[in-house]
């Protein structure tokens, strides 16, 4: 039983903590994007310097290589602890404390949105 209890303790804080990583990476991101669409001199360094342009694109790349090398492990787990607890215990009770698919998704394309929306601005501004 006390495994059990063990296991559905770290289906809820593992949930946590993807949620808190998702909340993260979205305030990242808007934050970056709102730093590239108000910032004057940001647009006229894009506009001038094609390594800016590069030196931008490979920074978001790279932050979002990480949050998918952060969050996709807590994921899988999510789910393999979801099956257990599911098995053992109540199938209801494991679905309450996981996320569910359609919120995955739902997270993990509007953070990659706002990614290619960011690199698109990067790539397009100078020709506005």
């Amino acid at each position: 039983m006390d495994l059990e209890i063990g296991k559905l303790d770290a289906l809820k804080f593992l949930t946590k903590q993807y949620i808190s990583n998702a909340w993260l990476a979205l305030g990242i991101h808007l934050v970056v994007l709102g730093w590239l669409l108000s910032s004057q001199q940001i647009q006229v360094l894009i506009t001038e310097e094609l390594f800016i342009q590069i030196g931008l694109t490979c920074a978001l790349l790279l932050l979002e290589c990480l949050r998918w090398f952060v969050n996709w492990p807590i994921h899988r787990r999510i789910r393999f602890l979801e099956m257990e607890v599911a098995a053992k215990t109540s199938t209801a009770l494991a679905q309450a404390y996981t996320i569910k698919l359609y919120r995955f998704i739902c997270n993990e394309l509007l953070i990659c949105l706002l990614t290619v929306f960011a690199i698109t601005f990067i790539w397009l501004y100078p020709y506005l």
